[in-house]
C-alpha cells in the first residue's frame, strides 16, 4: 500500500513541475521565433535557433533544463515582454552579432561602396581575362596613336611635301670638288715683266692632293724695243695641296719643267732650252652647280721663265724673266 500510495502521490506531485517545464519550453520557443523574425528582417542578419532545447517527444529534457530556476523564468518573462514591445531581447541586444546586424542596417553606404569596388574589380578582371584569351595586350592609347599616324600620313601626302621632294637626287647632292682624272684651263697675266700665259693641264685629284702634267704658252711683252715676241713654251709637272671646305677648296700649287724659246730673242737662238718654275700659294676653287666644274682663282703666283740661262755667243745676257702673276681658270 505504501509503495502504491507513494507512486500515486508522486504522480500528482510531478504534474506541477512538468507543467512548469512545459510552459518554460513554450516560452523559449516563442521567444526564439520572435528573435528569428526580427533578425531576418534586418539586412545581413542571420537567424538564431534556440540552443539546448529538446522537444517533449524525444523522451524528456536534458539536465540543465531540468534544473531551471526561478531566475531563468524571470529572464524568459523579460524576453517575452521585449518581444511583445517589438524590441530585441536583452541577450540579443548585447551580443556582438546583434550589434553588427544593427550597424549594418543603419549604415547601408558601406556595403554599397564595397559592392561598387567589387564591381570595378570584377570589370578589371574581365578585361584582363579577355586580353589573356586574345593573347595580346591592348595599346595604351589607341586613339592618340591612330591620330598621330593619320597626321603623319596626311603630312607625307600633302602637296607641300610632294613639292619639296627632289625630282632628281643629283640636284640636291652636296657640291664637292672633282676627284679622279680631270683637267684645268688657266689664263694668267704678269705685271712686273709684262707677259701673258695660257696653260692647259691634266691631273688626277684626291681629296687633299693632285698631280698633273701640262703645257703653257707664255708670250713676252716689251722685249727690246717694246715688241711682242712669242716667248717660251713651258712643259711642266705640277703638284697641289688641297684643303676642301664644302663648295670651296683652298689649294697651293707648285709647277716645274723645261722652258723652250719659241723665237730668236735678244741674241738667243730659237729652241734654246732653260728652266720654268712657278709657285702659287694663294689659290681657291669654287664649285659650281655643274657637276665636276669649278672656277679657279689664284690671286698671286711667282713664275720664273728662263729659256736661256747662259749668255749668248755674241755676249748677250741670259734671257730670264720673273713674273708676278694673277690667274683665273676652269677646273673640269
Amino acid at each position: 500500500m505504501r509503495s502504491s500510495s507513494a507512486s500515486g502521490g508522486c504522480g500528482q506531485d510531478c504534474d506541477a513541475p512538468s507543467l512548469a517545464r512545459a510552459g518554460t519550453f513554450l516560452t523559449r520557443v516563442a521567444a526564439g521565433l520572435l528573435s528569428a523574425g526580427l533578425l531576418a528582417a534586418a539586412p545581413g542578419a542571420s537567424a538564431a535557433a534556440p540552443v539546448g532545447v529538446q522537444s517533449p517527444s524525444s523522451g524528456g529534457l536534458d539536465a540543465p533544463a531540468a534544473s531551471t530556476t526561478a531566475a531563468d523564468a524571470d529572464e524568459d518573462a523579460a524576453n517575452d515582454t521585449a518581444a511583445e514591445a517589438g524590441a530585441a531581447p536583452p541577450d540579443a541586444a548585447t551580443s556582438p552579432d546583434a550589434t553588427d546586424d544593427r550597424a549594418g542596417a543603419a549604415s547601408p553606404p558601406t556595403p554599397a561602396r564595397h559592392d561598387a569596388a567589387m564591381s570595378l574589380d570584377a570589370a578589371s578582371a574581365d578585361t584582363i581575362d579577355v586580353d589573356a584569351e586574345a593573347g595580346t595586350a591592348s595599346p595604351p592609347t589607341p586613339a592618340r596613336y591612330d591620330a598621330a599616324t593619320s597626321r603623319d600620313a596626311a603630312s607625307s601626302d600633302s602637296p607641300a611635301t610632294q613639292a619639296a621632294a627632289p625630282t632628281h637626287p643629283e640636284e640636291n647632292a652636296p657640291l664637292e670638288p672633282r676627284l679622279g682624272f680631270g683637267g684645268e684651263l688657266r689664263v694668267a697675266g704678269a705685271v712686273h715683266r709684262p707677259s701673258a700665259s695660257v696653260a692647259l693641264r691634266g691631273d688626277y685629284s684626291w681629296r687633299r692632293a693632285a698631280l698633273g702634267l701640262g703645257v703653257e704658252l707664255n708670250p713676252y711683252f716689251g722685249v727690246g724695243d717694246g715688241d711682242v715676241v712669242p716667248g717660251a713654251l713651258h712643259v711642266f709637272a705640277s703638284g697641289e695641296h688641297r684643303v676642301p671646305l664644302g663648295r670651296v677648296t683652298l689649294r697651293q700649287r707648285l709647277s716645274a719643267g723645261p722652258a723652250v724659246l719659241l723665237a730668236a730673242t735678244l741674241g738667243h737662238a730659237r729652241g734654246a732650252t732653260g728652266l720654268f718654275l712657278e709657285a702659287a700659294p694663294l689659290g681657291i676653287e669654287l664649285q659650281t652647280r655643274v657637276r665636276r666644274l669649278a672656277v679657279v682663282l689664284e690671286a698671286f703666283s711667282l713664275a720664273l721663265s728662263a729659256p736661256a740661262t747662259r749668255a749668248s755667243a755674241a755676249g748677250d745676257p741670259p734671257l730670264v724673266r720673273y713674273q708676278y702673276r694673277a690667274s683665273v681658270g676652269l677646273r673640269f
